[in-house]
């Protein structure tokens, strides 16, 4: 009675945020082509998509992660964009859903995982949303959207993959060191997105790792920490990449 209760009370708890959540979906289902965004697809279409990216890496600024996620505006075209933010909202709580569940205690079984994990992924999309200082921009508008809010959907789903690594009980060396190819991957390609999430990044998974051996979440030299590492490395070579840029100048 007492968990049911605990559940009842999360659940209304965020009833706000899943109106909240409907009426970005809403809102952002009116989404188009804006500013920009007409000269990034204009580049894609005159020069493809690797030239493109090479273009503006070249010519104004290192962000090499949002140059290759404009390659979807091509393929999306002006009359699919009202697709996206209802759609990158839905992946978005799915991605932080899943992280969540792996974070919960083991003792826990599926079906409270997945109870405790759905309101609680709600809150924090709602949060997140609810603190950023310009929600037309960083969600409605793809420039800005997929500068900000999708790199947020890729840490939550480097999370994810984190705590699902960690929390096997065994894995080959084969498939640890994809893992660790994998998490090398998604932190180089994260950093590609902004001079902001960059330093931030290379930060947040130092200060993880610091954390992570302090409170015995995870040994010295253990596959988890080797993950991190490699994560830490792409952060690393990403930012490098990002600062090198000849177009910054």
């Amino acid at each position: 009675m007492f968990k049911s209760n605990k559940f009842l009370a999360v659940a209304i708890f965020s009833i706000p945020g899943i109106i909240s959540l409907m009426f970005h979906a809403y809102l952002g289902s009116f989404s188009r082509f804006i500013a920009d965004d007409f000269c990034s697809v204009s580049m894609i279409q005159r020069f493809g998509f690797l030239r493109s990216i090479k273009f503006w890496y070249f010519s104004w600024n290192g962000r090499y992660a949002n140059s290759f996620s404009d390659g979807l505006l091509n393929f999306l075209g002006g009359h699919r964009m009202s697709y996206v933010v209802p759609s990158l909202l839905f992946i978005w709580l799915l991605v932080t859903v899943f992280a969540v569940v792996w974070i919960l205690p083991s003792k826990l079984d599926v079906s409270e995982k997945m109870r405790l994990a759905i309101p609680v992924s709600v809150l924090i999309l709602f949060i997140t949303l609810l603190l950023s200082p310009n929600v037309p921009q960083s969600l409605y508008w793809w420039g800005g959207m997929r500068a900000y809010t999708l790199s947020l959907v890729i840490l939550s789903l480097y999370v994810a993959v984190f705590q699902f690594f960690r929390q096997r009980v065994q894995v080959s060396l084969g498939w640890r060191y994809g893992y660790y190819l994998v998490s090398f991957l998604m932190c180089f390609f994260l950093a590609g997105f902004s001079e902001t999430l960059s330093p931030t990044l290379v930060l947040a998974i130092m200060g993880l790792v610091i954390l992570g051996l302090a409170t015995n979440l995870f040994a010295f030299r253990s596959p988890a920490f080797y993950f991190l590492i490699a994560g830490l490395v792409g952060a690393i070579v990403g930012l490098i990449v990002l600062v090198i840029a000849p177009g910054n100048a």
